[in-house]
């Protein structure tokens, strides 16, 4: 299926090149253990012990979970088109917690949101 990946853009360098600084893609939200590194036409899938990845059906529902994350003072998120392959699984979970919710205009989840057990990001949509 084919949808709109958030993720959280950081720029980091190597020891071998210290100058040198390369984009590295991760979730937009999950941190710590949970943490999911996206690399361009690779797909990805949730670390063991954790439930489905999370994206977005429209462009429209990507960007406007950007600029409710942007108020709560969390930046530096772009939007990729990706591929997915829906999850059976249609909450967020983890080993100790069995329904992560983000509570947005009255929705469990951002309006949009579809789950995933593989995610490919494709383009950067600007």
């Amino acid at each position: 299926m084919k949808g709109y990946k958030v993720v959280l853009v950081r720029s980091q360098n190597t020891p071998e090149h210290p100058k040198t600084f390369k984009d590295h893609y991760y979730s937009s939200c999950q941190g710590g253990k949970s943490m999911v590194e996206y690399l361009m036409g690779q797909p990805v899938h949730p670390k063991r012990q954790y439930g489905p990845l999370a994206e977005f059906k429209t462009f429209e529902d990507a960007k406007d979970f950007i600029e409710i994350l942007d108020l709560v003072g969390h930046r530096n998120r772009i939007i990729f088109t990706c591929e997915y392959e829906s999850s059976s699984d249609k909450k967020l979970w983890d080993e100790w917690r069995e329904n992560l919710k983000l509570i947005v205009k009255g929705h469990a989840y951002p309006q949009g949101t579809a789950f995933a057990s593989s995610v490919t990001i494709l383009r950067r949509v600007e």
